[in-house]
């Protein structure tokens, strides 16, 4: 045994450590290392060359849709009415014939002129909707 290999197998060497394989993203276009995390904050783009990656189509919804959001329609603090252009719609369409529309806490209330021999609109009292 050569002096080399016994100072070698003393001295204490640490344990490789493991690394994951995930750690890393090499841009295709300029070929640069980029850490995975900073690859994903800057949404998928590279920081180095603007080189903008390729993601999945789930992945590409969440970052555009709101948090919650479903298809159906059915997802907690929606307007009422979709999004507000059926409200438009109705206020720009009374608007137009001289009334209006208020929107209040609990209802909305569409006031129209009255036509020229019928009576005018009741009053709402307090507590309907």
């Amino acid at each position: 045994m050569s002096w080399l290999t016994r100072v070698r197998n003393a001295i204490p060497f640490l344990p490789k450590r493991e690394t994951p394989d995930n750690l890393w993203h090499k841009c295709p276009e300029c070929e640069a290392m980029v850490f995975t995390k900073e690859y994903e904050d800057n949404l998928f783009v590279c920081p180095r060359c603007d080189h903008h990656g390729r993601i999945g189509p789930t992945l590409r919804f969440d970052m555009l849709l709101d948090p919650g959001y479903s298809p159906d329609g059915d997802w907690p603090g929606a307007p009422a009415l979709g999004l507000g252009f059926a409200l438009r719609l109705v206020r720009n369409l009374a608007d137009a014939v001289g009334g209006s529309l208020e929107i209040e806490p609990d209802a909305f209330v569409l006031i129209l002129p009255a036509e020229a021999g019928e009576a005018p609109p009741a009053t709402r009292s307090e507590g309907s909707v």
